[in-house]
């Protein structure tokens, strides 16, 4: 029974260890995708924040969430992709998340903010990036 306690204790601390590397990974991500956007380089933010997001980081959804909001370079306004990425922190219990869901549905349609499960997959196959156009030929549009 000694063996099995050392066993048990061995286990717990490679699962707390890693959690934690877990943890170091998704923010470090977070703080990749940061540093990217404040370079104004929203692609690779973007890039950095949709697996941690996809795996529940909801520091990176609601990121994700402002960015396809508002636009950014080289990303176009895509309200249904952010309110989905709202709507998956807001689930988490997050208030910010929650007051742009609000936000968010009063300019939607009912249908679209009713997107099918699962969301993560139909979020990770639509494409939402784009090539950034020449100044002069810039717009944006909401979906």
């Amino acid at each position: 029974s000694g063996q099995m306690t050392v066993m048990i204790v061995t286990r717990l601390t490679m699962a707390l260890g890693l959690v934690l590397f877990g943890m170091q990974f998704a923010q470090a991500s977070y703080d990749a995708g940061k540093d990217a956007l404040d370079r104004n380089d929203a692609v690779t933010a973007i890039e950095k924040w949709q697996p941690v997001a996809k795996r529940g980081d909801v520091q990176a959804q609601i990121a994700l969430g402002e960015i396809f909001e508002k636009g950014a370079e080289g990303v176009n306004i895509n309200l249904i992709d952010a309110y989905a990425w709202y709507n998956l922190a807001a689930a988490q219990g997050s208030e910010v998340a929650d007051t742009a869901v609000e936000r968010l549905k009063s300019s939607m349609k009912p249908r679209s903010r009713s997107p099918k499960p699962p969301l993560a997959r139909r979020i990770s196959s639509r494409t939402t990036i784009v090539q950034p156009l020449p100044s002069n030929e810039r717009r944006s549009s909401a979906n």
